[in-house]
């Protein structure tokens, strides 16, 4: 398709005596009308939920396509419900394209409103806004721009619409000028709209597993560059550099990851630091140069671009919370610091964000020169040697004003970066909180390591997993989580796992069978141990026989995740949790898989349900024809693959999401009481208080020789709980002992919970 272009007359201003002659950007308008779906959502903040847009922001927007020839093709507002289901920019680009199968282009355009302050009688409001256009078909390869507006309101009763509609014309600009910078750059006379040519590495939704690399502990590929290695000494320097791991990329293709995690290797702190190097890179001293040790800047231009050329994306790990112990900076700009100690009170969470983690230095990034200079210092790495994102170290160190910002300033530098969030939490609403309001792309998954390390190291009950995957439903996109089994700050999941390479192979067929993308710690892979840093930051090995097993399982299923994409991006659902077993399904329309985990000190015995009995089942890891029914010998673990017999047959169980409601009637009897003291039951789910007594089902009521209360639950779910006895003065006292669990099948009528109370 040929464009016109259209210039505007000079417009030429004065001001203050100095004219100025100032030439317009070009519109660029299209030969013919050109069909563009365009979804405007309006995010809540404090609820996973997307509202339409006020009709004067969709008009603007409407004119300032026409005046490009585009035809806007708006989303039906009933569609919005899945948009609040799922926030990932991607998918939702796939869903626009899905629903409105006609247009050529879409535009997507992601709001958020939140409340800024109140000042002499005005009211201050942020819109912040993700703007994206793609071509049908290239969703992945959007051009996106990210965007902070100040509002003004005069009326406390004025509300988000209100200062949405405030910015509508500068947002509608912002539109214009996207697209005129995406057709304009992309469009010669006489050439039709076609999808761009792929990047050189994969976007980020395809970069499936990713690898953690301490440099210093990798591989040695140039020993000319060693400065004070001592190899025995395992806190001090032992010589691995970025040379070393471009030479061994072969090694990690074959094992199947596409994205490198790489450490810190920015400029640290040369001496040892009471007995300790910097060997780990999070001493940083200047995030703008390579540390020699680790081979310069031509060390790290040079991987970077031999991944790029083998398929592979580069992470580098990014330090923004502090600078290493006795850095230049500090007393060269000590306005650029807290300067509040170290912090003693670790719920505090004004402590967590000003105060010193164990001393280090604490960088003020509210002070605007401190966000220039970090802003600056990514900028050169993102667009300079196109490295493919950050891993961003110590979220919960920083302010969340200071991340909103400040990841929104990185993804408007290039289209799918990777910028992945390091909160150290257990509670699924906390971090997705932190992940909307820090406009994060990822987050790393701690419940769900925590839970494979209980079940697979420790021996607990695998309803521990399945009450994880329960909570996928308060996360904004549980698939864009990062999951884990171990990293450089907990002992090595070998070690956990008293060192049994069968535990180990256990837990990484459930990592690598469930939803997110995996991340390998370095030399998990070949079994390497360790217990408590610095332990477990050993050396890498590339030969270890015992393990060979290991590495072949890693590259199976690795390869069984690059070629299903039910393992990717299917709906997990719990198929059963019952007596120590566990199923889980991950599904699309076409194919499915089931995870089934024996957690029991004895055989339990398995039969697909009857929706998917017709179904051919292989063992995914054999490939060998097997049954519907399955029995799995006392800590098992299998992975089956289900082909359906019927084009589509899975439909039923990918659909996103939880099942419907259902009732759950509760009895507890036995329940010893003391004058005054009632019961409560507390669990995982936000029904049952998310684990805090004060929102958990109760006081439960007396019903013949039972306690009684009843709670409805989503379906095709495990849920943990404890009972916990509230005394007349408040407070409470958990039962002892392992958390019960439920799991809640589809079906009608209410489900039955008959429970004994534990004495003691």
């Amino acid at each position: 398709m040929a464009t016109t272009r259209r210039t505007l007359l000079p417009v030429c201003l004065g001001l203050l005596g100095l004219a100025a002659c100032l030439r317009p950007a070009e519109v660029v308008r299209l030969d013919r009308p050109t069909r563009v779906a365009v979804a405007v959502v309006m995010d809540e903040v404090h609820r996973k939920a997307a509202l339409p847009a006020p009709e004067e922001l969709r008009a603007r927007l409407d004119a300032a396509l026409a005046e490009r020839n585009l035809v806007a093709s708006h989303l039906p507002e009933a569609a919005l419900a899945d948009f609040g289901r799922v926030r990932d920019t991607t998918r939702r680009l796939e869903l626009l394209a899905a629903a409105e199968p006609q247009a050529e282009a879409l535009l997507l355009v992601e709001t958020q409103v939140v409340f800024y302050s109140q000042l002499s009688g005005s009211f201050r409001w942020t819109v912040y806004a993700k703007l994206s256009l793609a071509e049908r078909g290239a969703e992945a390869a959007a051009l996106g721009q990210s965007l902070e507006l100040p509002v003004v309101l005069s009326f406390a009763h004025q509300r988000e619409p209100a200062a949405l509609t405030a910015a509508a014309e500068a947002l509608a600009k912002r539109v214009g000028s996207l697209a005129d910078d995406y057709f304009g750059g992309r469009l010669e006379p006489g050439r039709a709209i076609q999808a761009p040519a792929p990047a050189a590495a994969p976007g980020a939704a395809g970069a499936d597993a990713i690898y953690f690399i301490l440099v210093d502990r990798f591989a040695n590929g140039e020993p000319a560059n060693d400065r004070g290695v001592a190899p025995a000494d395992p806190a001090g320097w032992h010589g691995g550099d970025l040379q070393g791991v471009r030479a061994r990329l072969d090694w990690l293709q074959a094992l199947g990851v596409k994205s490198l995690w790489l450490s810190p290797v920015f400029q640290g702190r040369a001496a040892d630091f009471m007995g300790h190097g910097a060997f780990h890179g999070y001493w940083v001293e200047d995030l703008g140069r390579v540390d020699p040790r680790f081979g310069g800047e031509g060390a790290l231009r040079a991987l970077v671009a031999e991944a790029h050329r083998r398929g592979l994306r580069v992470l580098l790990d990014w330090v923004v919370n502090h600078v290493g112990y006795e850095a230049p900076l500090v007393a060269e700009r000590p306005a650029w610091f807290h300067h509040e100690g170290t912090i003693q009170d670790w719920d505090d969470p004004v402590q967590l964000v000003r105060r010193e983690v164990h001393g280090l230095p604490d960088l003020a990034q509210e002070n605007p020169e401190v966000h220039a200079h970090l802003l600056s210092a990514a900028r050169r790495w993102l667009v300079e040697l196109e490295v493919d994102g950050f891993r961003l170290d110590a979220v919960k160190h920083v302010g969340l004003d200071f991340w909103g910002r400040y990841n929104h300033e990185l993804a408007s530098l290039r289209p799918g970066l990777t910028l992945l969030g390091e909160h150290y939490e257990g509670s699924p609403r906390a971090v997705d909180e932190v992940w909307r309001r820090g406009a994060f792309t990822h987050m790393f998954d701690f419940p769900l390591a925590f839970a494979l390390r209980d079940v697979f190291c420790d021996g607990r009950p695998a309803g521990l997993l399945g009450a994880v995957l329960a909570d996928d439903r308060l996360y904004t996109d549980a698939l864009r989580l990062v999951t884990f089994v171990d990293n450089h700050d907990v002992p090595r999941v070998r070690t956990a796992c008293g060192g049994e390479l069968e535990r180990v192979a256990r837990a990484l067929t459930a990592l690598l069978s469930l939803r997110g993308t995996p991340c390998l710690n370095y030399g998990t892979e070949v079994g390497l141990q360790g217990g408590p840093e610095p332990q477990n930051r050993g050396d890498m090995t590339f030969s270890a026989p015992e393990a060979d097993g290991l590495r072949a399982l890693i590259a199976r299923m690795l390869a069984l995740r690059a070629a299903h994409p039910a393992l990717v991006r299917g709906a997990t659902r719990s198929l059963l949790y019952q007596d120590g077993l566990l199923a889980v399904l991950r599904a699309l329309p076409d194919e499915a898989f089931v995870l089934l985990v024996n957690s029991a000190g004895a055989r339990r015995d398995f039969a697909l349900p009857e929706a998917l009995a017709a179904s051919r089942v292989r063992d995914a890891l054999t490939g060998e024809p097997a049954s519907a029914r399955s029995g799995l010998a006392a800590g098992e673990v299998r992975l089956l693959r289900l082909e359906p017999a019927t084009p589509g047959a899975f439909a039923a169980f990918a659909r996103p999401g939880t099942g419907p409601a259902r009732a759950v009637d509760i009895q507890v009897r036995g329940a010893a009481l003391g004058g005054g003291e009632t019961l409560l039951v507390v669990g995982n789910p936000p029904e049952l208080g998310g684990w805090q007594p004060a929102g958990g089902l109760g006081p439960l009521s007396p019903r013949g020789d039972a306690l009684c209360a009843s709670v409805a639950l989503p379906t095709s779910q495990v849920y943990a709980f404890k009972l916990v006895v509230r005394g007349v003065d408040g407070r409470e006292r958990w039962e002892q002992g392992e958390n019960r669990f439920v799991y809640v099948p589809e079906g009608a009528g209410p489900l039955e919970l008959t429970l004994e109370a534990r004495q003691g």
